[in-house]
């Protein structure tokens, strides 16, 4: 009878206990990280640690021997890596939609204001002496130059938040990270039956792996160490490694991922993070910087294209035009363009980076390598030195991987110069044809002070549209008139420019009228003591010479002296530039003067004449960018395409990551999850045997009472 009654008891303990875990389960349906629990129950038999059982023909009750918590390594694992998948593509949509969304909405008032411009040339074009028409002009050019800077501070404030959403999410990679190993460190102390602790840390894992892509390693459920990305750890047993940014090494806003407190400061590749940091990463340096740049090559596209067509031409005055934006080069605009890597042990320094053709720009970024520093003695408090040795220099396209390799400076050794005037010869320039490097110099300065090893970073179009400006006041001064043309004679590259002309000057007003040229001969010196000469002509409207004095058909005109009075043994070609003046204009030429030369120069100005307004109105045409391949238009739109077709390609991939997410957690949930369904049958299946247990309680209870009676 004794037995009956512990058979009864375990029954109605096992029976409660059961019902504590339905109960459990059912109570934490929606808790994150709960994984279903369940009761591991088995009867007492003969052997087991129990005051009352009978032999193997009888029983001796039930109790539960463990309780289990349902757990799927692999569909775990699989869980963890769809997670890491649909953060990475949810946060590269998110920023791209809304970056397209800038450039379609926002940005767009750029490339609007842009053909209203060019449209008001078509005014100037019919009314090429109304006022008006150039001040209309003028409004819609300033509009022009406050979309591009307003939309570049939108820009860069974007930078800064995406720069922002990356420190965030480094930090919260860290407390997680933190948390991880506090629950390692706890559940290695109570035992892995800490269910709760073994949950939370389930759900840690997988908000981590929506931040970044994790591997666990581990041999038992209370012995986890997390891998971030492919390679770094992140917790190692109950300790964990926490990352932080870094200023940039190039640029300051290119912050990059390392371990603290690293005395190696060693960087971690952002490509193989995963998850959300990876995609933040890629999205800033891939599509956003890239972007920025654009619209900055745009703008110096833009800026140079119409100074160019404005410099060729007359205002309303009849003067030499000057400049309608700031130049590309200006000093505003060149201080962000370069900056000298930040672990550099050496203090030389990128001079300038001036744009030298604005149509070989390609929005690619480079990096300058010291491989060999320059060897020179340096002689007193005058810095004069002697080269003994060039530097070797790697100029790395950073966008392609193309390396230019070079020598500076480019003197003899053994020649002794002085260091500051080094500064200021042109890098490129020094290496022979070609000068430029797709459409840019720049120079070295204190090359005393580099160290091999240094580098330096170029980005030859940044801070352009941030910095452009307007420069004219009055309608008057937009040149509509056609400027100086030129008719050039030479065997070797010779071209010569209108700096300023002087309408009032005499000359000018009574022998070069409409139509007529002034023709200059270059004429090489033969006679020692004499020097080489400009031969002066005045031809008219038909060709034909103008006589200098009516009155005396002999006398010829003044000439104009150029280069050396000494006359070589051997005859040499003149090198310019050289500055003239003559009749009120002022010139320059540039190139190489070979006897015999011809130049004819017409200068003729109408306030009707409208051939220079129509020049504006062809650049909205001309493939004046990347290698003259691209429109000022096709830029800027080829830009918006990209990001638009970037952002459709992520919406797809989110869509296709969803669903292998949806999979993932049916999968853990299928063998961890809480079915509401079966945990109702379970209770009452431990109802109904908790009420049959009962009554064999209160049978039980009757015999005992029916034997007592009996004695």
């Amino acid at each position: 009878m004794s037995n009956l009654l512990e058979i009864v008891r375990s029954g109605l303990t096992t029976t409660q206990d059961q019902l504590n875990v339905v109960g459990n389960n059912i109570a934490n349906v929606h808790s994150d990280g709960y994984h279903k629990q369940m009761g591991e129950q088995t009867p007492f038999v003969s052997g087991d640690n129990h005051p009352y059982y009978l032999d193997a023909q009888g029983g001796g009750g039930v109790f539960i021997r463990n309780v289990k918590r349902a757990y799927d390594q692999f569909a775990e694992r699989e869980q963890r890596i769809a997670h890491s998948q649909h953060g990475l593509v949810n946060t590269s949509h998110a920023y791209l939609e809304r970056l397209d969304q800038m450039f379609s909405l926002v940005g767009k008032k750029i490339t609007n204001s842009m053909n209203v411009m060019f449209e008001s040339t078509n005014q100037m074009i019919d009314l090429p002496s109304d006022i008006s028409a150039r001040e209309n002009f003028l409004i819609n050019a300033t509009t022009v130059t406050e979309n591009f800077q307003q939309f570049n501070r939108e820009l860069y404030q974007h930078f800064r938040m995406v720069n922002e959403e990356i420190e965030k999410t480094v930090a919260d990679v860290n407390s997680d990270a933190a948390r991880i190993s506090f629950l390692n460190n706890e559940i290695s102390g109570r035992g892995s039956s800490n269910f709760g602790m073994l949950d939370e840390r389930t759900a840690l894992l997988n908000d981590l792996s929506q931040k970044v892509s994790t591997q666990i390693l581990g041999f038992t459920e209370a012995d986890v160490n997390v891998i971030a990305g492919r390679t770094q750890p992140i917790v190692l047993d109950n300790f964990a490694i926490e990352l932080e940014i870094r200023q940039g090494q190039s640029f300051n806003e290119n912050t990059t991922l390392h371990i603290k407190q690293d005395e190696k400061n060693l960087e971690l590749d952002t490509s193989i993070i995963g998850g959300r940091l990876q995609a933040l990463f890629t999205y800033r340096d891939e599509v956003l910087r890239p972007a920025v740049e654009a619209v900055d090559m745009v703008a110096i596209g833009l800026t140079q294209a119409f100074n160019d067509v404005q410099m060729q031409g007359f205002d309303l005055r009849g003067q030499v035009a000057k400049p309608m934006f700031s130049g590309i080069n200006h000093k505003s605009m060149m201080f962000y363009r370069s900056q000298p890597h930040i672990d550099n042990e050496g203090g030389g320094l990128i001079g300038e980076v001036t744009i030298e053709d604005y149509t070989q720009i390609t929005g690619d970024n480079y990096k300058l390598v010291v491989d060999k520093v320059p060897e020179f003695t340096q002689q007193g408090a005058r810095q004069v030195i002697q080269i003994n040795a060039h530097g070797e220099f790697r100029l790395i396209n950073n966008n392609t991987g193309e390396v230019r390799y070079f020598d500076y400076p480019m003197t003899s050794p053994a020649t002794t110069l002085e260091l500051d005037a080094l500064t200021e010869q042109p890098v490129m320039g020094l290496i022979g044809a070609p000068q430029m490097v797709d459409g840019f110099n720049f120079t070295l300065e204190h090359l005393d002070l580099l160290e091999k090893g240094d580098s330096f970073n170029l980005r030859p179009m940044r801070g352009a549209a941030r910095h452009i400006e307007l420069l004219l006041d009055y309608g008057e001064q937009v040149a509509v008139a056609r400027g100086m043309a030129t008719d050039v004679n030479s065997t070797q590259p010779l071209s010569v420019t209108l700096e300023a002309i002087d309408r009032n000057n005499a000359d000018l007003q009574n022998r070069l009228l409409p139509g007529y040229q002034l023709s200059l001969t270059f004429q090489e010196a033969t006679t020692p003591g004499l020097p080489h000469v400009l031969q002066v002509d005045v031809l008219d409207d038909k060709g034909f010479s103008v006589p200098f004095d009516p009155t005396n058909p002999t006398a010829a005109y003044p000439e104009i002296v150029v280069g050396s009075i000494e006359v070589p043994s051997v005859a040499v070609n003149t090198l310019l530039p050289t500055e003239l003046n003559y009749f009120g204009l002022s010139l320059s030429l540039e190139g190489t003067l070979t006897n015999g030369d011809n130049l004819k120069l017409n200068v003729d100005f109408g306030e009707g004449d409208n051939l220079n307004a129509e020049n504006f109105s062809e650049l909205a045409h001309q493939k004046l960018m990347k290698n003259k391949k691209q429109t000022l238009f096709d830029m800027y739109e080829g830009t918006t395409t990209n990001i638009g077709t970037r952002a459709g390609i992520t919406a797809l991939n989110l869509e296709t990551v969803q669903v292998s997410l949806d999979y993932a957690q049916g999968r853990v949930q299928e063998t961890s999850g809480v079915n509401l369904d079966e945990e109702a049958a379970d209770m009452v299946k431990y109802q109904q045997i908790y009420m049959a247990t009962s009554r064999i309680m209160n049978t039980a209870g009757v015999i005992i009472e029916a034997m007592l009676a009996l004695r």
